[in-house]
């Protein structure tokens, strides 16, 4: 059976508790403590599972920022480990509705403010160079209005990716964009700009050069010009 309790507050906390009848020490508390935070305590482990602070901010396992509603430790090691897990085992049905895992919305407006923009989500991979900010097992990623930006915060287009300036070369860390068969060591696209002004466009398998193909279903080519009447058409600019 489970027992029930109750502990006079302390510095500490105070509030009920509960435990197994089994002999053991195993016991859950909830209260509040002397800085008006109310909380969930597993006294085995000691730590603080919940917290919610005086301002309503919430921490799962830690002491919630002050800027912060929701804060969440995973506080555990190993592969698979998450700190936060959403499933949605809802089917899709005849009902022919649209469901969501999570939905995040930001519904004020920046107003006349010139600074940054809200933002709906912000994903922060502290030690960059080791963590990754976010990871699509599976299913697709789609933005269905609005624009993306990779290393441009204001992008101007559909896609923007501003990787400064590259060097040329054929290898996986060379230029700014890279498409093909990356992983396979097969035929990929190098694309970038460099520091001396130009841009440039490099097929590689990696290591060697590698041949660009286009127009393999049809069509022409033009430089200059929109190739509508040869194969391979260059015009000069006007003298």
């Amino acid at each position: 059976g489970v027992n029930l309790g109750l502990v006079q507050a302390t510095s500490d906390f105070g509030g009920i508790y509960w435990y197994l009848n089994d002999g053991t020490t195993a016991k859950w508390y909830l209260g509040m403590n002397d800085s008006a935070q109310f909380y969930l305590w597993n006294a085995s482990a000691s730590s603080t599972d919940l917290l919610v602070s005086s301002a309503g901010n919430v921490g799962i396992g830690m002491t919630p920022a002050s800027s912060v509603k929701l804060d969440i430790t995973q506080g555990n090691a190993g592969d698979g480990y998450k700190g936060l897990n959403i499933l949605n085992s809802v089917a899709h049905g005849a009902d022919n509705h649209t469901h969501f895992g999570a939905m995040i919305t930001v519904s004020s407006d920046k107003g006349s403010n010139t600074g940054t923009r809200n933002r709906a989500l912000y994903l922060d991979a502290l030690n960059a160079h080791t963590n990754q900010a976010m990871f699509v097992d599976n299913g697709d990623v789609i933005v269905n209005s609005g624009k993306v930006g990779i290393g441009d915060t204001s992008p101007g287009v559909k896609l923007a990716v501003d990787s400064g300036s590259q060097s040329s070369g054929l290898g996986d860390t060379v230029g700014g964009f890279q498409v093909g068969n990356i992983a396979g060591a097969g035929g990929r696209l190098i694309m970038g700009g460099n520091i001396d002004g130009h841009s440039f466009i490099q097929g590689s398998d990696g290591s060697n050069a590698y041949p660009i193909c286009l127009q393999l279903s049809g069509g022409n080519v033009g430089i200059g010009t929109d190739g509508s009447t040869w194969k391979f058409g260059v015009k000069a600019s006007d003298a």
